[in-house]
């Protein structure tokens, strides 16, 4: 999917775009193909645009070399820092919000697969899992095809597995991933 057609899915535009300085100037963003899309620098794979999200240990912006030689052609995140810029290893994308823009790119690169589903969201402090596996099998005993993403598992097309990270809440990416 080209960069430009992923950057008019953003709610808010763009704050800036910072070239790389490498050798052979700048890339056009305008004809940039992306491949894929990363919030983790260890799992970067080549032609992917890597979005560095700040965390409560880490900021993914102290990644953005990794990020590139793992094979990112683009990164985008907050405000880079001014003495971060002159080593900037790629194109560098900035906006306002990371995770909101996050989740626009990740529905926009997936081809917004929740507008062809009934999706339904079960929150609270307990009980979750049990209450989405309850629904699902109402919908099951009524011959209606569901999938699930819990704490505990995820069951999508009749497969089921365990979900190793434990979350309740998936990132963005994952979620559009598997609907």
């Amino acid at each position: 999917m080209l960069l430009t057609t992923l950057l008019t899915s953003l709610e808010q535009p763009p704050v800036e775009i910072i070239a790389p300085n490498i050798p052979g100037g700048a890339i056009a963003p305008n004809n940039v193909e992306i491949t894929g899309l990363a919030y983790d620098s260890r799992q970067v794979q080549a032609g992917e645009l890597f979005i560095a999200v700040p965390g409560f240990h880490t900021d993914g912006r102290r990644f953005l070399a990794d990020a590139a030689q793992r094979g990112a052609i683009v990164a985008l995140g907050e405000t880079l820092p001014r003495d971060a810029q002159a080593s900037l290893p790629l194109l560098y994308i900035e906006v306002q919000d990371v995770r909101i823009a996050l989740a626009n790119l990740a529905c926009a690169f997936y081809k917004y697969p929740a507008n062809q589903l009934c999706t339904i969201g079960v929150t609270g402090t307990d009980g979750k899992t049990t209450t989405s596996n309850l629904i699902s099998a109402i919908f099951e005993a009524a011959e209606i095809q569901t999938g699930l993403m819990t704490t505990a598992n995820f069951r999508i097309s009749g497969q089921e597995w365990e979900n190793a990270t434990r979350q309740s809440t998936l990132e963005a990416l994952e979620i559009q991933q598997y609907l």
